[in-house]
């Protein structure tokens, strides 16, 4: 990372340069590394606040995205209003690249949130256009890390489900899947809906045996009462009831909310309604 290369070379230059002056090292070290910390603080808060600046145009597009949802209004016009925003927003966002080398993680967040915007752009097309989400995976790829690092940043463990997501949504690769979410188990084992997602994932392809093993597992390290009962559930060889988790479920376009499935069918299958109707 730059930020810290910069602040050791202003510790070095200031302890060497009074050195060839005769002054000992001694009475430089203290000196010295007063100077690297404030020339560390001093980068990073310059480049922070130039990413803080992008970052809060990009959020201002996108409150107003919500606004625009918020009246109900889906005519052409609007829709192009919103695509237009939303991809400005993107663009701000990835602008921020510029500086991933003088923050620390910044290319994992701007990869995370790029990622999330697309896919929830995508996730709800229907089946046929969901081929879209292979645009997603790329961003989403890049925000797995591996070690120390992953512990530091598994506050992104739900970019890691939406990745997973795409897999299984584009019958694409569920051995990916699958090693996505075994990886982020590791790391986010706190999370119960990271559990769940999981072993949801292993029941839905017939690993019955192993989704009750992998929840048994998480049960053993999270207090999510959900994820117990999804233990005891597929141990009593019931469906899983991914639906409590709210939001965290629906927005992975497995399901819709009860109230939006009624209007769906409704708008959907006109001809199951005129058949009763005939009874």
């Amino acid at each position: 990372m730059y930020t810290l290369y910069s602040a050791i070379a202003a510790m070095i230059f200031t302890m060497v340069i009074p050195s060839l002056m005769g002054v000992s090292v001694l009475w430089t070290m203290i000196p010295s590394f007063l100077v690297a910390v404030v020339a560390f603080v001093s980068i990073r808060n310059h480049f922070k606040a130039k990413v803080d600046a992008l970052m809060g145009e990009a959020m201002k597009e996108m409150e107003q995205i919500q606004v625009i949802a918020s009246r109900g209004q889906r005519t052409q016009a609007v829709m192009l209003t919103v695509d237009k925003k939303r991809t400005k927003a993107i663009e701000l966002m990835k602008s921020c690249l510029a500086f991933q080398n003088w923050q620390m993680g910044l290319a994992l967040q701007i990869n995370a949130q790029v990622g999330m915007i697309l896919f929830s752009q995508y996730v709800f097309l229907p089946k046929k256009e969901k081929v879209k989400l292979k645009e997603v995976i790329p961003y989403l790829e890049g925000t797995l890390v591996k070690g120390m690092s992953a512990k530091l940043f598994q506050g992104l463990w739900y970019s890691w489900v939406c990745l997973a997501s795409c897999y299984v949504h584009l019958n694409q690769s569920q051995a990916r899947a699958l090693e996505i979410l075994d990886d982020a188990v590791k790391v986010a084992e706190k999370e119960g809906f990271l559990w769940s997602f999981y072993g949801w994932v292993l029941s839905q392809a017939g690993e019955k045996e192993k989704a009750i093993d992998v929840l048994a597992r998480g049960v053993a390290l999270s207090e999510d009462p959900i994820l117990r009962a999804n233990l005891t559930a597929l141990k009593n060889k019931k469906a899983m009831r991914m639906s409590e988790y709210g939001q965290s479920w629906y927005g992975l376009g497995f399901e819709l909310p009860k109230h939006l499935m009624g209007a769906q069918q409704q708008m959907g299958h006109p001809r199951m309604k005129a058949g009763r109707g005939r009874r």
